[in-house]
């Protein structure tokens, strides 16, 4: 089975959340605050910062971001911009994923198992 960091919540995921949404309260896009110093001050690890961050989207929880780091944007003014760069980002990855796939397939490897199942989730279009 494929997954991901987001997929998979370490036990700090839940525990450092609620720490985290109060801490990112207190900012907004003008003054942010970058994932190495909730890191620091949490000692907790990006990758758990981002699965935290992740998570309290999940639960519709407000939070932006951009360059300078994570803020929450309690008016929702923010939260197009915040969409439309995760979904930049996810047709990002699923355009690499694409030219792997491609450049695999040239080279003669053949296409595995779990490759082809990805492939069957997204109507058999991978290889074109």
């Amino acid at each position: 089975m494929l997954t991901n960091f987001e997929d998979q919540q370490p036990p700090a995921v839940r525990e450092h959340a609620p720490t985290i949404l109060r801490g990112l309260k207190r900012y907004n896009k003008d003054q942010p605050k970058k994932s190495k110093d909730i890191e620091q001050a949490l000692g907790i690890s990006g990758v758990t910062v981002r699965a935290a961050v992740s998570y309290l989207r999940e639960q519709g929880e407000p939070i932006g971001s951009g360059s300078g780091g994570y803020y929450y944007d309690p008016h929702w003014t923010e939260m197009p911009n915040t969409i439309a760069h995760l979904r930049q980002r996810a047709t990002r990855m699923e355009t690499v994923a694409k030219a792997l796939e491609k450049a695999m397939a040239q080279r003669g490897k053949g296409v595995n198992d779990k490759i082809a199942k990805v492939a069957e989730v997204f109507d058999g279009d991978v290889m074109k």
